[in-house]
């Protein structure tokens, strides 16, 4: 691919993508169904089991998620940009099989008021010839200096080609 112009690392901004901490909640929810069963007297026995099952299932459900945030979203992989193409997570990318390369601003407007913006998310958005597009959110990569970064590089290789 030539040599490499730059490299960006993906991030991760939001606290409960974490999944390390969605493990912990996990934990605690379970630690405390187990202290509930064990050391709680002063409640009956049927209101114990029933606390304790809604501590422990809570945990189960937390666990799931947490593992299926993790199997669809997988790591977040690096992003370089070099003088023939790009490489990230989803694969290499060769300027000659671009199309183009620009910033897409999606909004998520409110159910009550079609007016009012409640997010809005700027997106990259890469079209390769073939009809693919890859799609990079500022939530992971700071899209801006990326698309500024790539559309140098590829008028570099368009004088040099």
């Amino acid at each position: 691919m030539g040599e490499l112009i730059s490299q960006y690392q993906g991030t991760s901004a939001n606290l409960f993508d974490n999944v390390g901490l969605m493990i912990g909640i996990a934990a605690i929810g379970m630690g405390i169904a187990g202290l509930i069963i064990w050391k709680a007297k002063s409640l009956s026995y049927n209101y114990r089991l029933l606390l304790a099952m809604l501590f422990f299932f809570a945990g189960i459900i937390v666990l799931g998620n947490a593992f299926f945030i993790k199997m669809a979203r997988g790591p977040l992989a690096n992003f370089e940009i070099y003088e023939l193409g790009i490489i990230t997570g989803k694969g290499s990318f060769y300027y000659k099989d671009f199309r183009d390369a620009y910033l897409y601003t999606d909004r998520t407007v409110s159910p009550i008021n079609p007016n009012t913006v409640q997010k809005q998310m700027k997106v990259l958005i890469i079209e390769l010839e073939n009809g693919t597009r890859e799609n990079f959110t500022e939530k992971n990569y700071p899209v801006e200096q990326l698309l500024a970064d790539i559309q140098d590089a590829y008028a570099n290789f368009r004088e040099n080609k």
